[in-house]
């Protein structure tokens, strides 16, 4: 297979991915509209064609979209790309920005494969659920930046959602899997983490991590989500919505089987390690 090409190269699955192709000797050029310093050979999307049959893309899927024609003639014959299980949990979501995300995704998945029908290219849509780890994740990251704050973590009542977490280093195995298995035409897979557990027990498992005890405190849904209203004004919690608190109570569970048979993917139970945690809670906690 021709040199690939890495797309999102600074994202936190694009260093776990460079980490591999690396190991493997395997040659690759990093994507990215800011440098990149995890791959030997930086580029530009879209400034100059670069020949490269196989590409990965770590892009938000619809802001993948400008670069299609690109692709192709830069010799696009495969494309791995990441979507999310968000096109699916959104969907229903009580914040319209939120079901936006969800209409976004489903219309990029579409446009995505239609390209790919049409110009004859085998494409690979994975769909993680929530991705961890390396501390530079938005999803796990900033409740464990919260509680070594505050010694405390806010819970909805009756906090039993089930989660599938899925690690970094899963979602770029998963990558490279896909787009060496002999997989023909337009597929897509759901890639939820190797185990299924309560909100809560995440959560504790997570914390556990930090020195010192940390309050779980429980919080109706409704004040809960004022309270992610208020957190979201500070500093490295914007990205937090009220719609969050609701979702803390529901199940989003998916099935890997069909990656399992497809491409043999084999996700890791959710076990996070320190090295997981962001890098400067030392300086925020004894």
């Amino acid at each position: 297979m021709s040199e690939l090409l890495l797309l999102g190269a600074r994202s936190l699955v694009a260093a776990a991915l460079c980490e591999r192709l690396q190991a493997q000797g395997r040659p690759f050029l990093a994507a990215s509209r800011q440098a990149a310093n995890l791959a030997p050979t930086w580029i530009v999307p879209g400034q100059a064609v670069v020949h490269c049959q196989a590409v990965i893309s770590l892009l938000y899927l619809p802001a993948l979209l400008p670069y299609l024609d690109w692709l192709q003639k830069s010799g696009c014959r495969r494309l791995v790309a990441l979507s999310s299980t968000s096109r699916f949990s959104k969907l229903h979501s009580s914040l319209a920005s939120e079901r936006a995300t969800a209409l976004a995704l489903s219309a990029a998945e579409e446009a995505v494969h239609a390209w790919a029908e049409k110009a004859g290219i085998d494409c690979i849509i994975l769909r993680p659920t929530l991705i961890y780890g390396r501390g530079r994740d938005q999803n796990l990251s900033t409740i464990v930046r919260f509680a070594a704050r505050t010694r405390c973590v806010l819970l909805p009542l009756g906090s039993g959602g089930r989660r599938q977490p899925i690690h970094a280093d899963d979602v770029a195995a998963a990558c490279l899997r896909a787009l060496d298995a002999d997989l023909g035409g337009r597929q897509a897979y759901d890639l939820p983490g190797g185990e299924t557990l309560s909100y809560a027990a995440m959560l504790t498992r997570l914390l556990d991590l930090l020195d010192g005890r940390v309050q779980r405190i429980h919080l109706p849904v409704a004040l809960l989500a004022l309270g992610l209203r208020l957190l979201a004004r500070l500093p490295g919690f914007a990205h937090l919505t009220p719609a969050m608190a609701e979702r803390m109570r529901e199940d989003l569970v998916f099935d890997a089987q069909a990656a399992i048979a497809a491409f043999g993917y084999e996700p890791q139970p959710f076990m996070p390690q320190a090295r997981d945690l962001p890098s400067d809670l030392g300086r925020r906690h004894p």
